[in-house]
Parts: C-alpha cells; structure tokens; sequence
C-alpha cells in the first residue's frame, strides 16, 4: 500500500500542466518554422534600411597591349573608386520600408495565430483526456459490481437456486465492459500521442487545470485579424512604392580613377581623374505603372473586407462560447441532479435484483444508468472548463493569466 501510495505521488509530481503544455507548442515544427520566417522578414528589413546608405563599387584593372602602339598606352595599371547616393527618389525606399515593416509585423502575427491555433488543440486534448479518465472510472466501479454478482450467482448456481443462463448474462456484461475498457485505454494513449505531436515533447501524466473567468472579460481582435490588416497594409504600400516611379529620380555619384600608364612616346597625360555626375530622370507612364498600382490597391481593400469579416466571425464566435458557457453550467446541474435519481434507482433494483424481484436485465440498466450519471457529472465539470478556456480563446486574449 505504502508502494501504491509512493508511486501516485512521484507520477503526481512528474505530471504536466497545462501551461507547461500550452508553453510546449513552441516546440512545435510548425511554430519553428513560423519563426524561421518572421527572421527572414527582419533581414529583409535590414536590406531595404541599407538602401538609405550610399553605394560604394572599387575595382582594379590591368592591361597590357602587344604590339607596342605608338600612340597610346602599351600597358596600364588602374584603380577606381564610384560613390552614388539617390538625392530624391519620390518616396520609394520609405514606401517599401514601411510595405517591409508591415510585411514583418504580419509574419508574427501569423506565428502567434498559429501558437493560439496549437494552443486550443492542446486543450481540447487535454480535457478530452480527463473526461476519458472519469469513464475509465466509472466502468472500472460497475466492471467491480458485475464481479461481485458473478460470485454472489454462481453461489446461487452451485447450490441449484438459479439457471446457469444468469451466469451468462453476466459473463456477456462483464466482456461487454471490458471492450468499453479497452477501447478507453487506446483512446487515451491516442490522445497522449496527439499531445506529444503538438508539443514535439514526451508526455506521461497530466495534471488537471481549472480556469479562472473575469467577469470583465474584454474582446480584442486576434491574430488572424491582425495578420490580415498588416497584409493588407503591405501591399498598399507597395503600391504607393510603384506610384513613386512616376516622381523625378535624382542621382548624384561621383568617380575617381588612378592609373600608371607606360607610352612609347613620352606624355603628360595626367595619372588620375574625377568625375561628378548628376542625373534627373522622369519617367512618362503609358498606364502601365498606374494600373499596377491600382491593381494592388484592390487587392489591399479586399483583404480589409476580408479582415472585416473575420472579426464579424469572432465576435460571433466570442457570444456562442459565452453561451455555451451558460449551457455548460446548466448541464452541470441538470447532471447532478440525474445522479441522485439514477443512485437512488440503482440501490433499489440492486435489492429488488438480489430478493429475484427483478431480472438482470433491468438491474444492468440500472447499474449502467448510475455508472453513466456518475461519469456524466465529472466529465459535465470538465466541460466546463473547457468552455471556459473556449471563452477565452474566442475573446483574443492570452490564456495564460486566467489558468488557476
């Protein structure tokens, strides 16, 4: 006994929580390599902030001319250097920074949508697990009655007081129960197994959560919504970048070349040179540049719509999960109080069952209807939970401060 005890409490302590497992979804390869991608957006970022910066090309050049010509270089030693910096460009570097930014903010938003995706299968799995715990015990408790009237009737059977069909009809309840038993032990290695998949992580034991509901619970937008938005801003300031190409270009750039040049006549020619541009260009449109950017300007509003939509979506979503919350809690009691009429029936029909006032038939059904209610109140709690956490969930806000 002293075993048994050692052992419940050493798999309690080794046991998970649930934010240890909501924490575990990052873990998740998926979730990586959401990560992987809002990184690529950052260097991205990086790249078009070097655009502000001037640019800088150095080269070395040899040649060397045979036969000698007389009157130019036979061979020739050059350095050079060129700088250039755009002066104006009609905004386009600022629009695609901004079109970047948005671009970056829209990639982590897609990652935390995906967390809070991850997050609410690992919480339906987790009190799907304890409801598939409270049925395990419930036919466990009515597997223990059924042997204890197996016994009581094989008394009666030896002594002659009853058919041998009784036996069977037990036998029969008895296997019955068995399978259901089975068949709940394979579902909660499988829902075990789903959780390890989410989490990328091993999973034992589990250690039951409860949630705490604020009766201020206020609505936020999620994720999804937000990463529309951002999306959606992108592409508009890509389209402004395109619009940009139709303002005046100014480019100055600056040359310096060095050189060592040998002649087969003597020269003056001077060893170095400067050169200092300036370049205005304007582009005339046909229609091309304007459509371009029209086009994406539709395509930014039709993501706002869709965006609009979402959020129509969850504030439905929000309403039902608080609704269902409601339905929850009146199941809870309209539960209990099935448990008390079901126990109630079953001590008598045991009774009546023992005195051979009532068949096996009607004492099984009985013995099932307590068994059930029983199982029907704990898991009527789970649910609870459960809806609550869905309440959360469909509000926009984080979990993880209401988890008790």
């Amino acid at each position: 006994m002293k075993k048994l005890i050692l052992v419940l409490i050493v798999s309690f302590l080794n046991a998970q929580d649930l934010k240890e497992l909501l924490n575990l979804v990052k873990n998740n390869d998926l979730f990586k390599a959401k990560e992987l991608l809002v990184k690529s957006e950052r260097f991205e970022l990086n790249s078009i902030n070097a655009k502000y910066l001037p640019t800088l090309d150095l080269g070395l050049n040899y040649e060397k001319i045979s036969p000698k010509p007389k009157l130019s270089y036979y061979e020739n030693k050059a350095f050079y250097a060129k700088i250039s910096y755009k002066l104006y460009d009609g905004g386009y570097k600022n629009y695609l920074k901004k079109s970047k930014q948005n671009q970056l903010k829209a990639s982590y938003y897609d990652k935390k949508s995906l967390q809070t995706l991850l997050q609410e299968q690992v919480v339906k799995l987790f009190y799907n697990y304890f409801k598939l715990i409270e049925n395990t015990k419930a036919l466990t408790v009515q597997k223990k009655e059924l042997l204890a009237q197996l016994k009581r009737v094989k008394k009666y059977f030896n002594a002659k007081l009853m058919d041998e069909v009784e036996i069977y009809k037990i036998k029969a309840a008895i296997e019955a129960n068995k399978y259901n038993l089975e068949n709940l032990k394979y579902l909660q290695k499988s829902t075990l197994k789903n959780l390890e998949l989410l989490t990328n992580s091993k999973i034992k034991n589990l250690k039951y959560a409860k949630f705490k509901l604020t009766k201020n619970l206020q609505f936020t937008p999620n994720y999804n919504y937000k990463n529309i938005m951002a999306n959606s801003n992108a592409i508009l300031q890509n389209a402004n970048a395109i619009k940009s190409n139709l303002m005046p270009q100014v480019t100055l750039t600056n040359s310096y070349s060095k050189f060592k040049s040998s002649f087969v006549m003597p020269t003056n020619i001077p060893n170095y040179q400067n050169s200092l541009k300036l370049n205005i260009n304007l582009h005339i449109d046909g229609g091309e540049i304007k459509n371009s950017a029209q086009a994406l300007k539709m395509q930014a509003l039709a993501l706002k719509l869709q965006a609009k939509n979402n959020l129509k979506k969850q504030k439905t979503d929000f309403y039902l999960a608080k609704e269902n919350l409601k339905t929850s809690q009146k199941k809870y009691l309209s539960a209990k109080k099935a448990l008390i009429a079901a126990k109630k029936v079953y001590i008598k029909t045991k009774k009546e069952y023992k005195s051979g006032l009532v068949d096996f038939v009607t004492y099984i059904s009985a013995l099932s209807s307590f068994v059930k209610s029983k199982a029907d109140l704990k898991n009527a709690l789970i649910d609870i939970q459960e809806a609550k956490a869905n309440v959360i969930f469909k509000s926009g806000n984080k979990i993880w401060g209401y988890i008790k």
